[in-house]
C-alpha cells in the first residue's frame, strides 16, 4: 500500500514537473507568428526546379495540358513579379510548382502505362508463338 502511494505522489510530482517545463518562456506571448515575409525568390526557385523536373520526363510532351497550365500560371507569376506584386507572385509561383509536379505525375503514369502495355503485348506475342508451336507440332503428330 505504502509503494502504490509512493508511485502514485511520484507520477503525479513527474507530470507536474514536466507541465511546468513545456510552459513558455514570455508569459505574454499570444503564441502567434508574425506573418511570414513572402519569398518570392525561393517560390520562383522552387517553380523552376518543378519545372525541370516536370521536362526531365516529358511532361510537356505527355502531360500537355497540365503542363501549359502551370507554364500559364508562372508566366503570370512573373508578370506580377514585374508589377511589384510579390505576395500574388510568389502564390501563384507555388500554384505553377504543384502543377509542374502534377504533370510530371501524370507523364510518369503515362510511361509506366505504355511499359505495362508493352509487357502485355509482349507476353501476348509469346502466348501466341507458343500456341502455334503447339499446333504445329500436333499437326506434324498427325501426319
Amino acid at each position: 500500500m505504502k509503494t502504490r502511494i509512493f508511485l502514485i505522489f511520484a507520477l503525479l510530482s513527474g507530470f507536474f514537473l514536466i507541465s511546468c517545463a513545456s510552459t513558455p518562456d514570455d508569459a505574454g506571448d499570444s503564441g502567434i507568428e508574425p506573418p511570414k515575409e513572402v519569398s518570392v525568390d525561393e517560390s520562383r526557385a522552387a517553380a523552376d526546379a518543378a519545372r525541370e523536373s516536370a521536362i526531365e520526363v516529358k511532361a510537356p510532351r505527355a502531360a500537355s495540358e497540365e503542363f501549359e497550365s502551370a507554364q500559364a500560371l508562372f508566366e503570370q507569376a512573373a508578370d506580377a513579379e514585374k508589377q511589384g506584386d510579390n505576395e500574388k507572385a510568389a502564390g501563384l509561383y507555388d500554384d505553377a510548382a504543384e502543377g509542374f509536379l502534377a504533370s510530371a505525375d501524370v507523364a510518369i503514369q503515362a510511361r509506366e502505362d505504355a511499359v505495362a502495355a508493352m509487357a502485355a503485348t509482349d507476353q501476348a506475342i509469346a502466348d501466341s508463338e507458343t500456341a502455334a508451336d503447339e499446333a504445329v507440332r500436333a499437326a506434324s503428330e498427325d501426319n
